[in-house]
């Protein structure tokens, strides 16, 4: 099934473009989109309304407010977290003015590439970091780097202040919870599930279900569906508990979007764009925006621009409520 892009934005083939995110200003009409750079060191910004470039933020350094490779990104109320996978650490961001308000994980990461940000429960905020340094073959595998793919802080951001302590670590060594390259995760705040995608084609190629607690359910999903790496996770979640996860599968030619039952896991759908290609990270906000009455997915289109679906036109095209 295809689906044509609402728009793709402007090429920047030397960026090397990952991940994107969706910002709401409410001082101003409309929203943004805004998009890791791991070449060029900071996040670029878009129109939703048109695609069209309005601004940057950042650039090279370890100073706040600077990045070092920039990867994983994401928006909890009036904050932009920000994973770096060079300068080890993970930097909280104030919108509007993009006011660096501090970092955390320093002392533990190693490779971040991927995080999700819990809602806020009594000021605080659960957080989860992929880490996803090498860890060996088969035949010399460093256990202990296994048990260290998702790290978990409890983060409290208040008073202008990032406030952060480290949890634990997790990851299961042996069966069919290992997690063997991974990037992106997502939760479900109602059941508690945490899907974290394993990109290895080798011995992954579906997408691991734990619990926020760190522990393997024993589930994954999408086993003999995905054909490439399995790159972006986003969730489209009803008020009722229904919904689906969106999961990208990383084609060169063109990216296959795969659509899952919220609760059931259960393949529903596919799609493709008419360019889209070689995604690395999507966004879905599935709330009515100006010009997306039903929401919009956002996906990186080969390391270089973003694309936006109308996600009504997904779900009609796919016949799904």
């Amino acid at each position: 099934m295809e689906v044509s892009e609402r728009w793709t934005s402007i090429a920047m083939p030397g960026e090397d473009l990952d991940s994107p995110v969706l910002w709401r200003d409410g001082a101003r009409e409309g929203a943004e989109v805004l998009v890791t750079a791991k070449q060029g060191d900071r996040v670029h910004r878009f129109s939703l309304a048109t695609g069209n470039v309005v601004g940057v933020v950042g650039g090279p350094g370890m100073a706040p407010g600077t990045f070092d490779r920039p990867n994983g990104i994401a928006i909890r109320d009036s904050l932009l977290w920000v994973v770096e996978r060079d300068n080890h650490r993970v930097q909280v961001l104030a919108l509007p003015t993009f006011r660096p308000l501090g970092s955390f994980g320093a002392e533990v990461l190693v490779k971040p590439y991927g995080l999700w940000v819990a809602p806020a429960e009594a000021g605080r905020r659960r957080v989860f970091v992929t880490d996803n340094y090498d860890a060996g073959g088969e035949e010399h595998r460093d256990t202990l780097a296994m048990t260290r793919r998702v790290w978990m802080f409890d983060v409290r951001a208040d008073g202008g202040t990032v406030t952060a302590t480290t949890l634990r670590a997790f990851g299961d060594t042996a069966g069919r919870g290992v997690l063997h390259i991974v990037e992106s995760l997502w939760a479900d705040s109602v059941s508690g599930s945490l899907l974290i995608a394993d990109e290895d084609t080798a011995r992954g190629m579906n997408v691991k279900v734990y619990d926020r607690e760190g522990r393997f359910t024993g589930a994954t999903v999408g086993d003999a569906v995905f054909r490439h790496q399995v790159e972006g996770i986003a969730l489209d979640a009803r008020p009722d508990g229904s919904g689906y996860w969106v999961i990208s599968d990383q084609g060169k030619a063109r990216t296959t979007f795969h659509l899952f039952d919220r609760v059931t896991w259960r393949h529903v759908g596919s799609f493709q764009g008419r360019r889209t290609a070689n995604t690395d990270g999507i966004w879905l906000d599935a709330s009515p925006l100006p010009g997306f009455p039903r929401g919009v997915l956002l996906a990186v289109d080969d390391d270089a621009a973003v694309a936006a679906f109308d996600w009504g036109e997904v779900l009609e095209a796919l016949r799904l409520p």
